[in-house]
């Protein structure tokens, strides 16, 4: 009986440590989009050109200024979103788009992994995508990672410059 007792609390132990997280907050850098009226105005879909940015986040940093001591395990993706910076327009022009982050290390074994997609928002200036359940960032990160969206729109009608904010979730 006090071996079941000495395994549930080692059982629960475990699970509270399992449990131990902090948010990281990171800024996407601006991005812009040219405007052309006319391929507008046709309605044309077309694929975005790649847009890449780099995530450099130091794990073992934001664990010491969150007071959590231990190894960070895992790294997901909270939440994603662009927010329109420098013009009236909207993300209404976008019919779908995707992040992939890649490892930045020569010769890495990582493959790109999707993280976010999302697809026609409308016409609001801030567009949250959806995170992919599950994807471990932190690999990525620790070889030094980027982020690369891809996706298919109508051009918009003027010049669209847009950043974006990331939140992240580190636990042991």
């Amino acid at each position: 009986m006090r071996l079941l007792h000495a395994v549930v609390l080692l059982s629960a132990c475990n699970f509270s440590l399992s449990s131990v997280g902090f948010d990281i907050p990171y800024s996407i850098p601006e991005q812009s989009i040219p405007g052309d009226a006319t391929a507008h105005a046709a309605g044309i879909v077309i694929d975005m050109p790649p847009t890449t940015f780099p995530i450099n986040v130091d794990i073992a940093a934001q664990a010491k200024a969150n007071n959590v001591s231990g190894v960070i395990s895992t790294v997901t993706l909270t939440s994603l979103s662009f927010n329109i910076t420098k013009s009236s327009g909207c993300f209404d022009f976008v019919n779908s788009v995707s992040l992939a982050l890649s490892s930045t290390k020569t010769g890495t074994t990582l493959q790109p992994t999707v993280i976010a997609a999302g697809g026609n928002p409308g016409c609001v200036q801030t567009y949250p995508l959806t995170p992919t359940p599950g994807a471990n960032l932190k690999p990525y990160i620790d070889e030094g990672a980027s982020v690369t969206m891809t996706g298919q729109a109508i051009p918009p009608a003027a010049d669209v410059t847009f950043d974006g904010a990331i939140v992240l979730h580190a636990s042991l």
